[in-house]
């Protein structure tokens, strides 16, 4: 399997396609490892709705890049915009799975 191939599987495994930008596919997965912490860390039960967790979900991930990446050269919406086009799946799948023990 060459190099070319590696990249399409990975990304096939991730859900991205082959027209995302590099810089998207190189901070996938660092965004997605730290959703899923952001996500185990929160408390589904404290809102109201599917829509203000994913409001506060996304401002502790924007919190935390703000403070980790102040000054390099990981543009501060990035996250954001990783997180709103290929992972809001995960967050509602979350959020529904966890209210149910509320």
């Amino acid at each position: 399997m060459n190099l070319q191939e590696q990249i399409s599987r990975m990304q096939s495994m991730m859900g991205l396609k082959e027209e995302i930008d590099l810089d998207t596919r190189r901070r996938f997965v660092s965004v997605k490892r730290t959703l899923d912490g952001v996500l185990r860390s929160s408390y589904p039960c404290d809102y109201d709705s599917l829509e203000s967790y994913f409001i506060g979900i996304m401002d502790e991930l924007n919190q935390f890049y703000r403070f980790m990446y102040d000054g390099s050269d990981m543009d501060s919406d990035q996250p954001e915009i990783i997180v709103k086009k290929y992972l809001k799946d995960v967050i509602k799948e979350y959020y529904l799975e966890n209210i149910k023990d509320c």
